[in-house]
C-alpha cells in the first residue's frame, strides 16, 4: 500500500491555502479602510490616498483564546490638507482593536477599546 499523498492533491492543498490566504488577507484590509474612513469622519480630518498599507503582521489569541493574526495598518491623514500626518489601525483577527491618530500637537487620538481607560496624558480616547 502506497501511503505517500499524490502532487496533485498536495498540488491542490497548496494552492487552496495560499487562495484562502489572498481572501482572508483582502478582508481584513477592506475592514481596516473602511474603520479608517469611518473614524477620519468622526474626528473631522481628511483620509489621504484612501489606503491603507500592512505595517506588521504577528501571530496572537483571540477573546477565546484561538489564534489569529494581529494585523498593523498604517495609514495617511491630513487635518489642513497641506500636512500629511501617520495614522494606525490595528485589527486582532477580524475583530478592530484600535484606530489611532497621531495629531500635530502631539497628542494621539485613539478610537476606544472596550474596558480600556485613559492611560497616558497625551492620549485622548474618544467616545
Amino acid at each position: 500500500m502506497n501511503l505517500q499523498p499524490q502532487p496533485f492533491i498536495v498540488m491542490v492543498l497548496v494552492l487552496g491555502s495560499l487562495i484562502w490566504l489572498w481572501v482572508s488577507a483582502s478582508r481584513a484590509r477592506e475592514y481596516a479602510l473602511h474603520a479608517c474612513k469611518r473614524f477620519c469622519k468622526q474626528t473631522d480630518v481628511q483620509l489621504l490616498d484612501y489606503t491603507v498599507a500592512l505595517q506588521k503582521l504577528r501571530p496572537a489569541r483571540d477573546r477565546d483564546g484561538r489564534f489569529c493574526w494581529r494585523r498593523y495598518y498604517q495609514f495617511e491623514f491630513s487635518v489642513d490638507g497641506a500636512q500629511r500626518f501617520p495614522g494606525r489601525v490595528v485589527l486582532n483577527g477580524a475583530v478592530l482593536l484600535r484606530c489611532e491618530l497621531h495629531m500635530p500637537d502631539g497628542t494621539t487620538l485613539v478610537s476606544p477599546e472596550p474596558g480600556s481607560p485613559a492611560g497616558e496624558s497625551n492620549v485622548r480616547y474618544l467616545d
